[in-house]
């Protein structure tokens, strides 16, 4: 499995890596649409981004042309979903900070969202009892494992395919939680990751990376496929 990162310019006012216009072709019929009745330019910029940064990411990697070889399909839940036959799994992720994509063999998620402070009725909402229990014995309720537990929920939750609309309190990731904290708190540097491979639930054996930094927390998971870093795109 093959994962990338785009990091967004930090102010608004420095210009994007230019997407031509032509590449919408490359786009399916119903993300194209979505895509252009965005009004916002910088939304609708960072969209485009993401989307090229996995048809680059695919090229690099031998596995597609481009988009329009994938043949994608929304899935129930919003998922872009290649074409049958074709064995590929593909998810992408955004947020203000920067977008990622992951591409494998076997379905993959992936989440990257920029760093948020401590909320406490966010905390209740998302995580279950044994989650609140481990953030406060590692971090006291700190944003740092509030981060982390809502990147890996939606990462876990998007490749098993029901999405965060399943309830992100229902999804008991407490051991993969409990070894990102154990790994994190071993670590004084600002900017870390780690690979943790584990059993949960039905999914079985899955393997996730965990990335933060200053401006975001990523997660990326999938089964069985070690996970590789495929740096191609730079802002």
């Amino acid at each position: 499995m093959i994962y990338n990162i785009l990091e967004f310019p930090e102010s608004e006012n420095r210009e994007f890596p230019e997407v031509p216009d032509s590449f919408l072709a490359h786009l399916p019929v119903w993300k194209r649409q979505e895509i252009e009745r965005m009004k916002n330019t910088g939304s609708r910029q960072k969209r485009l981004l993401t989307w090229k940064l996995l048809e680059e990411t695919l090229q690099k990697a031998g596995l597609a042309d481009n988009l329009a070889d994938l043949g994608l399909t929304a899935g129930s839940h919003g998922k872009p979903r290649c074409r049958e036959g074709l064995h590929l799994f593909v998810n992408i992720s955004h947020c203000p900070a920067a977008c990622a994509c992951a591409a494998g063999s076997s379905p993959v998620g992936i989440d990257i969202e920029r760093r948020f402070p401590f909320r406490q009725n966010l905390f209740d909402r998302i995580c279950s009892k044994k989650e609140q229990e481990l953030a406060i014995e590692f971090a006291g309720s700190s944003s740092n494992a509030l981060n982390l537990c809502w990147s890996i929920k939606e990462a876990v939750l998007k490749m098993e395919g029901s999405g965060i609309s399943y309830g992100m309190e229902r999804a008991d990731l407490s051991p993969l939680l409990h070894e990102a904290l154990l790994q994190k708190n071993m670590r004084s540097d600002v900017m870390w990751n780690v690979d943790i491979t584990g059993q949960i639930g039905g999914i079985g054996n899955m393997k996730l990376h965990l990335e933060q930094n200053e401006r975001y927390t990523l997660a990326v998971c999938g089964c069985h496929e070690p996970i590789c870093n495929q740096s191609y795109m730079k802002s």
